[in-house]
């Protein structure tokens, strides 16, 4: 027959039960009653860190705890104990035995010694009593057993952690620990996934040791960032270390990703071009976004950059230019927190070309005027081209000033030259047969003035596709040669010049003559007259 009763779903309050006895020959002529106070006051007057211990004493067992929170209304402690062959938390079955013993005076460690019948294993419990209730039964959390503790180390938390350490306390619900706990040890694993299955004796697992003086805490150092780590402590004795405590898991910090984004691959056509990467090996973090920057350096504008950021691993470029290199440069960024952004030192690298396409505009051409009708042109290649060499190169001329401005034939006809050619020679007059197009130097009338500009052709998939006609250069025309005045202002310069140094030196050679031509002659009378 049970020797208890459990009644379930009940609230917190105060509760009052009766208990009687029935036999064959009827019900017993009186009724025991319990009263069970609402949770906070049972709570509040628990025993703390019951601790039995088994002495060397033959078949002793030595009871310790903490007195409760609220020990002035506490009038006396009941301890029971009962054979039962495993320890907590299974359930006593049986006979169960009790003791009442007097609270000590002071806020001291309570300690009690029971003899025992055997040598078997025993469960034991402490209640604290008041006037009106008990606490019930708190079962002992700690049990030692020469010189080794046999109960697990509890309430394992994380409670700080960066991108290397991790702040672990723990809690050994042990009231007389002094004589037998001399440490702790930590061991803790890197996961790769919370749900990892790794082993404790796994050779990636590390342990720490730390002193009972230390307390309960400990930070662990040199943790790699954003990396799930399993986390166990078990109290090390003077005997055999303790069982390991039921294991937490807990994430690092994130950290700056550690390398560079990897399998960068490029897909360019003449006006766009895809980028797809993968992840780094390193990510340190769940890699929040990726910034990007991708640059080229034109000949002709300088060095032109791009930048912005995407939370994908693929990114369209737009906009690029026919046939020409560009450098993409990725870095991988994680959130640290809610206002710092960190993007790696790494990076990843690479440079493509974009296929053949459309020309852009050329610089302007370099326009000499030979004589009146015929005109030099020069140009260069320092230009979006779009393809490795043009097909062709238009010029077009065409008349400027007022006059031309308001009528239809201004242009000339479009002239074709070779693409491997970088200059070319007009005959203005042969360009348009309007009487008045070409230069006329008798009529005054006649501004004279003519545009100039090119443009590239280049061949792309069979297509002639032409280019952006460059800026226009408008030069006027020579009707005669003009004089070289800056020559003969130069000579004439100079060849005044010599002669005046010329006339300078005769003058100093002359006085010089004289002067000796005297000293001589003087030199002379003066011999002869001696």
């Amino acid at each position: 027959m049970s020797a208890y009763a459990e009644f379930k779903r009940l609230k917190l309050d105060n509760y009052t039960f009766s208990v009687t006895s029935k036999n064959e020959v009827g019900p017993a002529p009186n009724v025991s009653k319990i009263f069970v106070a609402q949770k906070d006051k049972l709570t509040s007057i628990q025993p703390i860190s019951i601790t039995k211990t088994y002495l060397e004493e033959k078949n002793t067992v030595e009871v310790a705890w903490f007195p409760p929170k609220d020990k002035s209304m506490i009038q006396s402690y009941t301890i029971f104990w009962c054979k039962f062959p495993k320890e907590r938390p299974y359930q006593c079955d049986g006979k169960l035995d009790w003791v009442d013993v007097e609270p000590y005076p002071k806020n001291q460690t309570m300690i009690h010694k029971i003899p025992l019948p055997d040598s078997e294993i025993y469960q034991l419990a402490v209640a604290a009593n008041t006037e009106h209730y008990s606490s019930g039964m708190v079962w002992s959390t700690c049990s030692i057993i020469k010189n080794k503790v046999l109960s697990k180390v509890k309430d394992v938390t994380v409670d700080n952690t960066g991108e290397d350490f991790a702040l672990v306390r723990w809690r050994l619900d042990c009231s007389d620990r002094g004589r037998v706990v001399v440490g702790y040890q930590i061991e803790y694993c890197p996961l790769k996934t919370e749900s990892d299955t790794t082993t404790w004796d796994d050779a990636v697992c590390n342990t720490k040791n730390v002193t009972a003086a230390d307390g309960e805490q400990t930070k662990i150092l040199n943790l790699s960032p954003w990396t799930p780590y399993k986390i166990g402590v078990r109290v090390l004795t003077r005997g055999e270390p303790g069982e390991r405590s039921d294991p937490v898991i807990e994430r690092t910090n994130p950290a700056l990703p550690g390398s560079e984004p990897l399998n960068m691959k490029i897909f360019a056509t003449n006006e766009t071009a895809t980028v797809h990467w993968t992840p780094p090996a390193i990510p340190n973090g769940q890699i929040d976004f990726y910034k990007y920057k991708y640059w080229t350096g034109n000949k002709n504008s300088g060095l032109v950059t791009f930048s912005n950021v995407t939370n994908e691993t693929m990114v369209e470029l737009p906009n690029l230019l026919a046939f020409t290199e560009y450098t993409f440069e990725i870095r991988a960024c994680n959130v640290l927190d809610s206002k710092v952004h960190g993007c790696s030192e790494f990076n990843s690298k690479a440079t493509f070309m974009t296929k053949r396409g459309k020309p852009g505009q050329p610089n302007e051409p370099k326009v000499i005027f030979t004589n009146a009708t015929n005109v030099e042109i020069n140009w260069d290649t320092n230009f979006q081209l779009g393809a490795p060499e043009a097909l062709y190169w238009d010029i077009k001329v065409s008349r400027a000033g007022e006059i031309w401005e308001q009528r239809a034939d201004h242009d000339a006809d479009i002239r074709h030259v070779n693409g491997t050619m970088q200059n070319h020679t007009l005959d203005l007059s042969t360009l348009s047969s309007e009487k008045d197009w070409s230069p006329n130097c008798e009529n005054s009338t006649n501004t004279n003035l003519f545009n100039f500009t090119i443009r590239a052709i280049v061949l792309v998939d069979g297509n002639n596709i032409s280019g952006l006609w460059s800026e226009p250069i408008t030069v006027p025309a020579y009707c005669k040669v003009p004089l070289p005045w800056l020559t003969l202002i130069l000579v004439s310069i100079i060849a005044t010049s010599a002669a005046i140094v010329a006339i300078i030196g005769l003058c100093r050679a002359w006085t010089w003559f004289h002067k000796k031509k005297e000293f001589f002659d003087k030199l002379g009378r003066e011999l002869d007259d001696k």
